[in-house]
C-alpha cells in the first residue's frame, strides 16, 4: 500500500517535471521568436536606409533621380 502510494507521488511527480519541460521550451520558442522579430525589423529598417548615406545617392549611369 505504502509502495503504491509512493509510485502514485513518483508519477505525479514526473508529470509534474514534463509539464515544466514543455512550459519552458515554450517560452523560449517565444523569446527567440520576438528577438528574431526584432533583428528583422532592424535590418529591414537598414535596407531603407542603405543607398541614402550621407544625403548622397548613387545611381548607376542609366538610372535617374526625381524629386
Amino acid at each position: 500500500m505504502i509502495a503504491r502510494l509512493l509510485q502514485i507521488l513518483f508519477f505525479i511527480f514526473i508529470i509534474y517535471l514534463v509539464i515544466g519541460v514543455v512550459k519552458f521550451i515554450f517560452r523560449v520558442g517565444r523569446a527567440t521568436g520576438e528577438l528574431n522579430r526584432s533583428i528583422h525589423e532592424k535590418n529591414r529598417e537598414n535596407r531603407k536606409e542603405g543607398p541614402r548615406k550621407n544625403g548622397i545617392i548613387e545611381l548607376d549611369k542609366d538610372q535617374y533621380k526625381v524629386e
